[in-house]
């Protein structure tokens, strides 16, 4: 299919005042992503304030319980999730109450993704009345109201999670960023970020009445982070770091706690053991992306639960050694060659009503949600992948496009399920019977899917339009992630000069088509051999799809060619 790339031509005049000066490139990526004045875009890419913790809904409350459980000296269970979310989540607030509160009666329970499954589970439960009086449950339990009802005279039960809330919620006490008593802003985020707003009120009320009753009438905290005490600085390098290996928005809040994270890697701390994690991976800390918190920390994490036991996870975050992170990247090894190996040749698979549905008895139910990742990747449409487990049950997992909530697809067809759960990106469940019926309910649904072969980009450059003010602008608008998708830039220029790098890199030095201006613009020999090798005509002009890379600290910049555009129209 030929990539037609469709440019905004020209922004009207009346438009363009709304955004207080701001260049027109900048005015077309945020006209492209739904923003549609200054405002807006103060809220969601300069916001530099977090919301107080005060305006979740339950944090009183849940500070209550909490804090009354330790003065009746009872044993807490933290029930976490198999995966980096809940990984991490169960770490900070056990840190959090052992380390930070001095309280001993704590500890963890992850459950096993084939022996218990996803959310609360009664023979887990069973065995936890026995020597524990407390859950709290991270990154699950929102939907696990009747399991609550029915261990109620056994344990007593909080619930911190950010999962789609079902229509009725467990009598307990629920710190959730959907709550619907809930005051804040950022509504969509992780459950690693709402343990950390969580800890982060349980210190702002242990340091002072006072304090949180001014930040009570603020719907902010000041720039200096006020109720981030020394202490709860060290959950602020692993925490954001759940934004990304749970798919949330990079927009408002949350953008907020990613650059906090990026600030505070590159800041010596003796006692960061997301620093050294990066130091066994060989990874430089003053380079350190966003991106590597969802390609390189997160897959780690999430392979320990996908394949074996995510206690593994917990304690490489406990405990970071080079023994530990050497058998985690073993088992994440295992994990790209089960993917690679079983990503082909399936059992059973098709396309339902613009869903891609597959079926394996021989996939491992740890990996399917990786492999309907990658089928989102492949069709550009919500895909889900259904195994059967050792305990001859049905298991799937799905996973969507920004434009299909698929937990509340799922919602619709309910009835198919024993149990499901999830956020707009991402779900897993179990069937209630066969898979016929599911599929079934799933051409019942009603969704709508555009698909055409025409690309938007962001705007139209010549090379000598390429300055460090540009560089400047679009430094202001990263991380890119969910919600805030990478400028796609598109340069007009001439071929100069054709080379090779040392790693195999193919490098153009491309010329401006008016001026005397030149950049160095890098490819994979893959791109070069696909789409140009045997188009190459002197004087001919191209529209190469970009990303600028450097241009920070007053280092040079550079260009990156993802693409080159097959034909253009302008809107």
């Amino acid at each position: 299919m030929l990539n037609v790339y469709r440019v905004v031509d020209k922004i009207p005049v009346e438009t363009l005042k709304k955004f207080n000066g701001l260049p027109d490139y900048v005015v077309r990526f945020l006209l492209n992503r739904g923003i549609t004045s200054y405002d807006e875009y103060q809220d969601l890419f300069l916001q530099a304030h977090l919301e107080s913790p005060m305006l979740l809904a339950d944090t009183k409350a849940g500070t209550n319980f909490l804090l009354q459980k330790i003065q009746e000296q009872k044993s807490i269970v933290i029930y976490g999730d198999y995966d980096a979310d809940g990984i991490i989540s169960a770490y900070i607030l056990y840190d959090f109450i052992r380390n930070v509160l001095n309280y001993s009666k704590v500890s963890i329970w992850l459950p096993n993704r084939f022996h218990d499954g996803y959310g609360l589970n009664k023979d887990v439960l069973s065995k936890i009345a026995k020597f524990a009086q407390v859950v709290i449950t991270v990154d699950c339990g929102i939907r696990d109201k009747a399991i609550i009802e029915e261990f109620g005279d056994k344990l007593e039960f909080m619930i911190i999670d950010h999962h789609e809330l079902p229509d009725e919620l467990p009598n307990v006490p629920v710190i959730h960023p959907m709550h619907p008593k809930g005051k804040n802003k950022n509504k969509v985020t992780s459950a690693g970020i709402t343990v950390f707003k969580f800890v982060s009120y349980v210190a702002l009320i242990l340091n002072g009445i006072k304090q949180a009753r001014s930040l009570d009438k603020n719907s902010g905290l000041s720039q200096d982070l006020e109720f981030i005490d020394s202490h709860l600085a060290r959950y602020l390098d692993i925490a954001p770091i759940t934004i990304a290996t749970d798919v949330m928005p990079v927009l408002g809040e949350n953008r907020v706690f990613i650059k906090l994270a990026l600030s505070k890697i590159k800041q010596l701390s003796s006692y960061s053991p997301i620093q050294k994690i990066l130091e066994f991976l060989e990874l430089d800390r003053l380079k350190v992306s966003f991106k590597d918190f969802g390609f390189v920390i997160g897959p780690r994490l999430n392979a320990t639960g996908r394949l074996y036991d995510p206690s593994l996870g917990l304690y490489l975050i406990l405990k970071p050694q080079s023994d530990i992170v050497e058998i985690v990247n073993k088992i994440n090894n295992e994990r790209k060659e089960l993917i690679d190996t079983k990503n082909q040749n399936f059992e059973f698979s098709t396309i339902i009503n613009n869903f891609v549905i597959v079926y394996d008895s021989n996939l491992s139910e740890g990996i399917i949600g990786l492999i309907a990742a990658r089928l989102v990747q492949k069709f550009g449409l919500p895909s889900i992948v259904i195994t059967r487990t050792a305990d001859n049950k049905l298991k799937g997992s799905a996973r969507s496009i920004s434009s299909v909530n698929i937990t509340k697809i799922f919602s619709e067809i309910a009835d198919v399920f024993d149990k499901y759960g999830g956020h707009a990106a991402a779900a897993g469940f179990t069937l209630a019977s066969d898979i016929e019926g599911f599929i079934d309910a799933l051409k019942h649904v009603n969704i709508k899917i555009e698909q055409d072969g025409e690309l938007l980009a962001d705007d139209l450059l010549d090379i000598s339009q390429i300055n460090r003010e540009l560089v400047g602008h679009l430094h202001t608008l990263e991380p890119f992630g969910p919600l805030n998708d990478k400028f796609i830039l598109l340069v007009r220029a001439f071929i100069d000069n054709i080379g090779l790098t040392n790693k195999g890199k193919v490098v153009l030095k491309l010329r401006d088509v008016n001026k005397d201006a030149f950049i160095n613009a890098y490819m994979t020999k893959e791109l070069f051999s696909t789409k140009l090798q045997n188009k190459i005509i002197p004087g001919r002009t191209y529209y190469f799809v970009v990303n600028i890379f450097g241009g920070e600290n007053n280092y040079s910049y550079n260009l990156w060619i993802e693409d080159i555009a097959d034909s253009l129209e302008f809107i």
